[in-house]
């Protein structure tokens, strides 16, 4: 009876609320997870440096000072500050006031916020366009892919700014029916490039969802080409000035840094990254130091699971019969950028899906259109659940046992399509590219504290530290290889000397850390 008498407000009120619960609600148990299992995974290649320069920043936001501003902000200043900022904060109230965690896991717990941002925000998407059920599937989906995973716990800039690329696409998908989301998407825009400066390149799909959503007023200006016509899309441009202004200004605003000399150093930024590196890379059993243009498209087809990439290719194939076309045409715009930009000459490609992680939120709400197109084949409403949940069940026998048989090695994870992990590996695949593995040797090295060791890759991971960290013991010392008793091999590949891959091919180690029988690491007694 009381039901009876709620108005139709209240209903719509209550039918909008509760999918939001639910979004809320998903993601704050994701980043539960994370949180119990931040510590499983070592110490990454740049996260040190993450650490030592959140814990300057906010040293330097403690205690201001127009003097000290360049010595306390140029640790790791070829990237914006946001993350090691937040991830200083933390790191100073979990870590050091309240005593409870370690200092990397507590630094590691900024990610954590950026992770229930992204979910939060793919399951609202995800739920506008195909029901709650669907976006549950899809934003565990997501969560659960194990290379997404493992990024997930580290204290690095990916997850973060695919967050906030996803965060800003959102919100201005929005703003096209809710004008003020406009300012909300310009808060995204401006976060992002305080984190990481590929967020520039998500203004391509979202300047393709503006012409889409207004091409007939455009439409109207190309023919008439008169000032009456033209005065509407004026205000339709000058709408957009929000994205335009805003995150500039908090680019310079929020980075004390760039408070002084300002356009030198957004140059030496920007063209830091212009001209970076090369990185060498193991890819079909080739070492590269500029990958083929096919290297990211191929990634994405052995790293997802197969499982999503099936629903993804049903969504594709039926593309005209989804709801919401300018919206899906914008969520596939969005899914190719990242890889259409990793797959130009010149652009390095490296580090497996790290480098276009942004591509697959999209990727996987589209999955979720596929999963809606077979819904639609399935009239009857107990059949549309039954093939959700065992579209749910699978995707947990397959991909979740996955993360568990792995665990903490989710980044060696492929599909199917390459025979799995053991297959990528005879493929000729790079095993392990950050360094976390080292966490795992940690003990052999310690039950053999009074030898030395020559640890040709990511060696200040060990030697500095592990060590500073109090993990390995002071008596273990590190040395070139010609007076070393061992040698710590890390399984990245593309690294890998001559000597190295001699070892490697024709020596059997001492010890050796595998995941799902790959090794990992391996020690070898070295030859004198």
């Amino acid at each position: 009876m009381m039901f009876g008498m709620i108005g139709d407000t209240e209903k719509k009120h209550f039918a909008h609320r509760y999918p939001q619960g639910i979004a809320i609600v998903l993601a704050a148990l994701c980043c539960l997870i994370l949180i119990t299992t931040l510590d499983d995974y070592g110490v990454t290649w740049d996260e040190p440096l993450f650490l030592k320069a959140g814990r300057s920043y906010l040293q330097w936001i403690l205690n201001p000072s127009f003097d000290t501003i360049d010595a306390s902000w140029e640790i790791m200043a070829e990237h914006p500050p946001l993350h090691k900022i937040l991830g200083g904060l933390t790191r100073y109230i979990f870590y050091e006031k309240l005593s409870w965690t370690d200092e990397l896991s507590s630094y590691r717990l900024s990610t954590v916020l950026f992770a229930f941002l992204l979910l939060s925000c793919l399951h609202r998407f995800a739920a506008q366009l195909y029901g709650t059920m669907i976006a549950s599937l899809v934003t565990l989906g997501f969560f659960f892919m194990p290379h997404v995973f493992f990024h997930a716990h580290l204290g690095a800039l990916d997850y973060s700014v695919t967050a906030l690329i996803f965060a800003a696409s959102y919100a201005y998908w929005k703003s096209l029916t809710h004008p003020r989301w406009i300012f909300i998407c310009a808060v995204f825009l401006g976060l992002g490039f305080l984190t990481k400066l590929n967020i520039f390149f998500v203004y391509i799909p979202i300047f393709a969802l503006f012409i889409m959503h207004h091409w007939s007023m455009i439409k109207v200006w190309l023919v008439k080409r008169t000032w009456d016509a033209f005065i509407p899309m004026l205000r339709m441009v000058k709408r957009q000035w929000p994205i335009i202004a805003i995150p500039p200004v908090m680019f310079v605003a929020l980075w004390p840094w760039m408070w002084t000399h300002t356009f030198p150093k957004i140059f030496s930024v920007f063209s830091y990254h212009w001209h970076h590196f090369r990185v060498p890379v193991l890819y079909f059993k080739e070492i590269y130091y500029q990958a083929p243009w096919h290297y990211p498209l191929v990634l994405v087809l052995i790293a997802t699971p197969l499982l999503a990439l099936l629903a993804l290719s049903i969504g594709l194939i039926f593309f005209r019969k989804l709801p919401d076309l300018k919206a899906h045409v914008f969520l596939v715009f969005s899914m190719l950028v990242p890889l259409v930009l990793i797959a130009l000459p010149g652009v390095p490609k490296y580090d497996g899906i790290r480098l276009f992680l942004p591509a697959f939120p999209f990727l996987f709400i589209l999955s979720g259109a596929g999963l809606w197109i077979v819904c639609q084949w399935l009239r009857g409403g107990w059949s549309k659940n039954i093939i959700l949940m065992a579209y749910g069940a699978l995707y947990a026998l397959t991909v979740v046992t996955a993360i568990y048989r792995l665990h903490p090695s989710e980044m060696i994870y492929y599909n199917e399509f390459v025979g799995g992990v053991s297959g990528a590996f005879r493929h000729g695949f790079e095993t392990e590219f950050w360094g976390s593995s080292y966490l795992g040797v940690v003990d052999w090295l310690n039950d053999h504290a009074d030898r030395t060791y020559h640890v040709p890759i990511a060696n200040h991971l060990l030697e500095e530290y592990y060590k500073q960290s109090g993990a390995l013991k002071l008596t273990i010392s590190f040395g070139p290889l010609q007076s070393s008793d061992y040698m710590v091999l890390l399984m990245r590949q593309g690294m890998m000397g001559s000597v190295h891959w001699k070892y490697f091919t024709t020596k059997k180690p001492v010890f050796s850390l595998t995941a799902s029988g790959i090794p990992l690491i391996n020690i070898y007694k070295v030859d004198h």
